[in-house]
């Protein structure tokens, strides 16, 4: 009896045990229904037909988990350039590249001659996103996004993003099981829903705007993308130049765009350190890894590629990828100059807010605030203004620090007679 007895303890508290575990996901599961009916209701007042919801927005029960995790574990990118090139930009996807303009020219050419968009930068985003159309995604595109929008972090964003998906599906222009992206994004080219419906093109006018597996509407779909966020036919994206002088760019900021011409007066070269040409074209100095790093002149068409991805690294990567493509060449000054790590970004946060430069949380993260604050340092100090919390920067705001206590304990310990 006493055996059982201790069984049936031992049982009542598993069984409470189980319960305060199951809680949660029943009670969120609860919400994610309701949500969910909710939705449906928003959706068919936006248009969507009883169809499509049926197939789609009925068969959610639960949010997906591994797109929660996704969303939640994203890493802080902090690659060198040289790290994220050697990933991106290899000889491997160069020489696919120039295979698929011989397989595709005629194509390609048509579609440069329609929206101005030379066909090396296609192949480079075909490349980068999808590694030319053999890594679409795997995950279901409506349970992901709707997972997002029942979430809430991106709630808003993502609702809308859901609507799309649905548009497309109920005018037949993906599948209602379509697959990409955890994030939802999908085809050659990971478009999200938004901008398949925005910009994606019929351009084998079969009816549909097929960015799975009709190449006429994918590469016309991306260079309609580039033509209407402003590319410039007759520009390059930008090209690598070396600062010859550094102390001639002392308090100049670096963000601000000037003309080549103006670049060159300021002693800008060309990479193999010949003159730049004479232009009136506007360009920015772009220094991704600071001033004692690789530089970079970049155009106007360097900001479109920027409206696709807002990385930098990216941006960069399209741009020396399509390069490589049409005429050769690596990069000639890299140097794979490294990030500071999250404690040592903590540091340095924490060293420029003692000097009243930084206003935001001690986090160890490379935010606006952080970039902010390290112009204001360098604009102060006369160094060139290139926004890069670099070791060089904290090493030096380490040093003034210790002057600084070396001055207090000079000061509160006068030596005399």
């Amino acid at each position: 009896m006493k055996l059982l007895r201790i069984s049936a303890i031992t049982a009542c508290f598993c069984m409470l045990a189980v319960a305060a575990f199951a809680a949660p996901d029943t009670r969120r599961e609860q919400d994610f229904t309701a949500w969910r009916d909710e939705f449906r209701g928003y959706a068919r007042r936006r248009g969507i037909s009883e169809t499509t919801l049926e197939r789609t927005i009925d068969t959610l029960t639960v949010p997906s988990q591994m797109v929660i995790q996704r969303d939640r574990t994203q890493p802080e990118f902090n690659l060198s350039l040289a790290q994220y090139m050697s990933m991106m930009v290899n000889e491997a996807r160069v020489q696919k590249g120039r295979q698929m303009y011989r397989e595709n020219r005629v194509l390609l050419e048509r579609i440069r001659n329609e929206y101005g968009v030379p066909p090396q930068y296609i192949l480079a985003f075909w490349a980068l996103e999808s590694n030319f159309g053999t890594r679409q995604g795997t995950f279901p595109v409506v349970p992901s996004i709707a997972t997002l929008a029942f979430d809430g972090r991106r709630g808003a964003f993502f609702r809308e993003e859901l609507i799309s998906a649905l548009w497309l599906i109920d005018r037949g222009h993906i599948p209602h099981d379509v697959k990409g992206s955890w994030a939802g994004a999908m085809g050659n080219f990971q478009f999200i829903p938004s901008s398949y419906r925005r910009y994606a093109v019929d351009f084998n006018n079969d009816g549909r705007r097929d960015l799975f597996n009709s190449k006429e509407d994918s590469f016309a779909s991306a260079a309609n993308f580039l033509k209407r966020k402003g590319w410039q036919e007759k520009q390059r994206w930008g090209r690598e130049v070396k600062v010859q002088n550094p102390r001639r760019l002392n308090n100049v900021n670096l963000r601000t765009a000037r003309t080549v011409t103006e670049w060159k007066r300021l002693g800008i070269t060309a990479a193999d350190g010949k003159p730049l040409p004479d232009s009136q074209i506007s360009a920015r100095l772009l220094l991704p890894e600071g001033i004692n790093g690789v530089a970079f002149l970049v155009y106007p068409n360097f900001d479109v590629i920027m409206r696709w991805n807002r990385s930098t690294l990216y941006a960069l990567a399209v741009g020396h990828l399509a390069d490589r493509i049409a005429w050769g060449g690596q990069l000639m000054h890299v140097r794979g100059v490294q990030f500071l790590q999250p404690p040592e970004l903590e540091q340095l946060q924490e060293l420029l807010k003692k000097r009243g430069f930084y206003e935001g949380e001690i986090d160890g993260k490379k935010g606006p605030l952080t970039i902010a604050a390290v112009v204001n340092y360098q604009q102060q100090n006369n160094i060139p203004v290139d926004g890069f919390a670099s070791k060089q920067l904290l090493n030096r705001l380490r040093r003034e620090e210790i002057e600084e206590l070396q001055n207090e304990n000079s000061n509160s310990n006068p030596s005399g007679p």
